[in-house]
């Protein structure tokens, strides 16, 4: 029995609920704090805060932190050779997309916000810099050789994500 119908604190009346299941259950929603201590910078940061930084920040900083680290390994071990090279950056896709398989809406919504704002700068007229670091592999290596590493330059950078997306195929389709 509810406490506000008269039922007790005793531990033979709790019951535990969902958000869902407890709004149904009683006249208030549970997500509205009828606290009297509760103020407006609290439903700001319940209503704000946790969405942008859920939908928005958490998939940004993963992606961005992911590409910082797979540039690093890039730059520490690019200068070795091509093959050393390959693997890293396989290895990092495989990481990658292993940590993210815990985090898959993270991993999505990171890259398609990565994506956004790679084709807003595009739009903005931002295009000068792809083009020169293009010009500089091409004239560092032979087209062959960019043809051949680039399926694993772009598994190295975009693995997380191929891995989350194939393991959900997979799923939907064994079930």
């Amino acid at each position: 029995m509810p406490i506000s119908r008269g039922g007790s604190h005793d531990l033979t009346n709790l019951v535990t609920l969902c958000r869902r299941c407890h709004n149904t259950q009683h006249d208030h929603d549970i997500t509205r704090s009828s606290q009297p201590g509760s103020s407006a910078g609290t439903e700001i940061v319940e209503w704000i805060f946790f969405p942008l930084f859920y939908h928005i920040g958490a998939p940004l900083l993963f992606v961005f932190v992911y590409l910082y680290a797979v540039g690093t390994v890039v730059n520490i071990v690019g200068g070795i050779h091509t093959i050393v090279t390959v693997g890293a950056l396989v290895a990092a896709g495989v990481a990658g997309g292993i940590v993210g398989l815990k985090w898959a809406r993270i991993v999505i919504k990171g890259y398609g916000l990565v994506a956004a704002l790679v084709l807003f700068g595009h739009y903005m007229g931002d295009t000068t810099s792809e083009g020169e670091s293009l010009d500089s592999i091409l004239a560092a290596h032979s087209l062959l050789e960019v043809v051949l590493v680039l399926p694993f330059v772009l598994f190295g950078f975009i693995g997380p994500l191929v891995i989350v997306i194939g393991s959900l195929i997979i799923e939907r389709v064994s079930s």
